[in-house]
């Protein structure tokens, strides 16, 4: 019942028992992940499960998080060792250490991993199987991508979604928090990007809508505090939050806003003043956001809409254009360069990119010059 299945697993003779003398050990330096441990099997087990550190009471009848030597295993990768007296989890990683915990819950009954009772406790035994694990991820990159624009959960549903990916050993949250529906991340500058472009568009009705309604009072968007709680609640399980701005297409909510940046109901990317207010927009989400990537969106934008704008067509008869997709080019190219002057990086879905020959775009020649 294994999810993702483990690099290598052997099955061993005998189990482990959890009682209530059953304790966890840590270095101090892994306290985090044991209590991350410790937490759910309270919660299902009613034990005490003290967290303590290494000492001479030895390691008998306890689950142990012990320290590999410095690059013995990669920094995700981990070793679990299930006997009648123990469980080891050694890592040479804090996230090593976590994914091996996230493991040893789901070898145990399925109330552990929940971290709920179950319906008669005292007829259950908490039993792990005897096991000997060593394993470490195929990918890098293991990405969730929720979108929160069209349909809005609330931070607690978030949070839960969260302990899902960390479950399943997913190490990226794609957080797609604004698009045409519904701009859900509050701004100090531009107040009515929530102002307005957070009205709840969508259909109103069944559970989702309802637990938000009740946990949120009818507010349709994350706080600056809410974003940064859930960025840390996402990294103490070794999580990166991803946050994804639409433009310069899906701008509806925006443009509802500040009707004044809109090019035909697509950002006017050729106006200085809406040029500043997308870098200040940029600028807040970097301030909330600390890991090294932002996405910037860039899809489907309808360029013979777009083309319809006078500032548009007056842009593409400046620079002798037959249509708008070097604007749109232009205009990746220069966010990524602003992002990179930050100290980040650009991720954006390629499509202008794709519809420009190698050598002509700009986007291209940006990024090959820019350092990973």
């Amino acid at each position: 019942g294994l999810i993702p299945w483990p690099a290598e697993l052997r099955r061993t003779a005998g189990e482990f028992v959890l009682t209530e003398k059953t304790a966890l050990t840590a270095p101090a330096e892994r306290a985090r992940e044991a209590r991350l441990l410790a937490g759910p099997l309270r919660r299902a087990t009613g034990f005490p499960l003290p967290v303590r550190t290494p000492g001479p009471q030895g390691e008998e009848g306890c689950i142990v998080l012990r320290a590999a030597p410095d690059g013995a295993l990669g920094p995700e990768a981990y070793t679990l060792a299930v006997t009648p007296e123990s469980v080891v989890i050694t890592a040479s990683g804090a996230a090593g250490h976590f994914y091996g915990t996230r493991t040893l819950l789901h070898l145990l009954p399925p109330q552990a991993a929940a971290g709920r009772p179950p319906v008669a406790r005292s007829s259950d035994r908490w039993v792990v199987p005897g096991v000997e694990i060593a394993d470490r991820p195929r990918f890098g990159w293991r990405a969730f991508m929720l979108d929160e624009s069209r349909h809005f959960h609330g931070a607690e549903a978030v949070k839960r979604y969260l302990d899902e990916m960390a479950g399943l050993k997913l190490n990226v949250f794609h957080w797609h928090i604004t698009d045409g529906t519904g701009w859900r991340l509050e701004s100090q500058r531009y107040p009515e990007l929530t102002g307005k472009g957070a009205a709840w568009r969508g259909s109103g009705k069944g559970d989702i809508a309802s637990r938000v309604k009740a946990a949120e009072g009818g507010r349709y968007f994350y706080t600056r505090e809410e974003v940064r709680e859930i960025v840390a609640y996402a990294a103490e399980r070794h999580i990166r939050v991803i946050p994804e701005i639409e433009m310069p297409g899906h701008a509806d909510a925006a443009l509802r806003a500040y009707p004044e940046w809109s090019a035909a109901g697509i950002f006017d990317v050729t106006r200085p003043a809406v040029m500043e207010a997308i870098r200040n927009i940029l600028d807040e989400t970097l301030d909330l956001f600390p890991d090294a990537v932002i996405h910037t969106g860039g899809d489907e934008v309808d360029y013979k809409v777009w083309e319809t704008a006078p500032t548009v067509r007056a842009a593409m008869t400046a620079r002798g254009l037959t249509n708008a997709v070097p604007l749109q080019a232009e205009f990746t190219a220069a966010l990524a360069k602003h992002i990179a002057g930050k100290g980040r990086r650009m991720m954006y879905w390629a499509d202008a990119r794709e519809l420009i020959p190698p050598e002509k775009s700009v986007i291209l020649q940006f990024c090959a010059a820019t350092p990973p």
